[in-house]
């Protein structure tokens, strides 16, 4: 990009910036009356946030940024975090005007991954890639949800139900993530050698599945959908919705979806799905995410167009991170800072200490899988689905009166991951190939990788 062409990014991001806050705050004065809830005050901050957003991120696609290796998700939801509500520049009314977006983007988000679940790439992982991830995914659960619920029980039973149980189950499923597409990314730049990488894509993509079941199941446990049926239904009965709600409209789509050949027709119709689900999951209490994911593997599915419907959604990829990321940074609400940190770094360490469990406890056949020592390192990306997951559960269990706590330990955790991914991922690529100087001083970042 030119540097003029720059300046006028950067002007424009700060209009958008000053607009929003012009805005927000305009409530407070003369223009109560004009700009109050319900008009055009709420739609005007929420387009500038976004373009603001788009702005500034387009702005950090430099060679300082990259160097610095900080173009990632915690850099947008750091953004997020910074324009709301650190510094104030949306106020608490104007940003419930955001809600509504937040939970399209986690659609629309969640809508792609369904789609990737193709029934080839499914069988191509193998029962041995299928092993191994379900080992590093149980032992990531045991110790991050399991294993804190089981302690806090016991020192103290009656002050985990229902805020703490809700709060460190979404931490757990949180950590169960691993996005496939951030390592996949990562090894492009710097580099790697192909079996230990496929092997390790594999492992990623077993453990995204398993997060969504785990998702899945903690909505069924802590959603009452039915108050006049028993306890012991409810999960059942939350299990059947969701499915049913993403499945039947799935099929449709997916029906539909094969009379449609030109790729701007199949990209409406699956946003438009998308759309609609979000805004009945989101209304009635059920997992937004969950439910797109189910549309989206219905649709795969049934139709033979959908490698190209992902194809085609591929132009929305890249916005769609920077939305998922920027919104989860907005969810930030402060409380004991003691707290909030204890839990994100407890979430580190037995995330890690249950990832490489996991792979140390996998025991190939002679003629099997064969997982590095350290692929554990490889698993730590949350990507845009670990973003729309927090905003997933904050924005589907608003009562609960431990909320900020849950949220800003949600937010810190999420951005803590990717920064470590990073770190992790890059070094571990570095182990299992053979990468030139250039590769290895990509980052600062990675420069004590390399000693010894």
């Amino acid at each position: 990009m030119r540097m003029r062409w720059k300046y006028m990014v950067g002007a424009f991001a700060l209009l958008m910036v000053l607009v929003g806050a012009g805005f927000a705050h305009a409530a407070q004065g003369v223009f109560a009356p004009v700009l109050s809830q319900g008009s055009v005050r709420p739609v005007m901050v929420a387009l500038a946030v976004l373009a603001a957003a788009f702005a500034l991120s387009y702005l950090t696609r430099t060679r300082w940024v990259r160097a610095s290796g900080l173009i990632g998700g915690a850099f947008y939801g750091g953004l997020g975090l910074v324009l709301v509500p650190l510094t104030g520049v949306i106020d608490p009314a104007s940003g419930a005007a955001l809600e509504p977006l937040m939970v399209l983007t986690a659609g629309a988000v969640s809508l792609e991954l369904g789609l990737g679940l193709r029934a080839s790439r499914l069988a191509a992982l193998g029962g041995e890639a299928l092993k191994a991830g379900v080992l590093v995914s149980a032992f990531t659960a045991a110790l991050s949800i399991a294993l804190p619920l089981l302690v806090l029980k016991q020192v103290s039973p009656g002050s985990i139900w229902p805020g703490w149980a809700v709060g460190i189950s979404s931490l757990g499923v949180l950590a169960m993530v691993a996005d496939p597409s951030c390592l996949r990314a990562l090894a492009g730049r710097v580099g790697g050698d192909a079996p230990p990488l496929d092997r390790a894509l594999a492992l990623a993509r077993v453990c995204t599945l398993a997060a969504l079941l785990a998702l899945l199941l903690l909505f069924c446990v802590f959603t009452p959908v039915d108050p006049g049926v028993g306890d012991i239904w409810q999960p059942l009965i939350a299990a059947g919705l969701h499915l049913a709600l993403g499945g039947i409209p799935g099929v449709i789509a997916g029906a539909l979806l094969q009379e449609r050949n030109a790729d701007d027709h199949l990209l409406t119709l699956v946003l438009g799905v998308g759309l609609t689900l979000s805004a009945i999951a989101y209304y009635s209490g059920l997992s937004v995410v969950v439910v797109n994911a189910v549309a989206g593997a219905v649709m795969a599915a049934m139709s033979s167009e959908s490698l190209r419907i992902s194809h085609a959604l591929e132009s929305l990829r890249g916005p769609l991170y920077v939305l998922a990321f920027f919104f989860a940074g907005t969810l930030w609400e402060g409380g004991a800072s003691s707290f909030v940190w204890g839990a994100a770094l407890a979430f580190v360490g037995l995330r890690f200490l249950g990832r490489a469990l996991g792979v140390i406890s996998y025991r190939p056949r002679l003629s099997g899988l064969r997982v590095e020592s350290g692929t554990h390192r490889a698993l730590w990306a949350p990507g845009a689905l670990g973003a729309v997951i927090v905003i997933d559960v904050v924005s589907s269990f608003a009562g609960l009166p431990d909320l900020p706590l849950i949220a800003s330990a949600l937010v810190l955790a999420l951005l803590l991951s990717d920064l470590l991914a990073y770190v992790f991922t890059r070094g571990w690529l570095i182990d299992i190939s053979d990468v030139d100087a250039q590769g290895r001083a990509h980052s600062p970042w990675g420069s004590w990788q390399e000693e010894g």
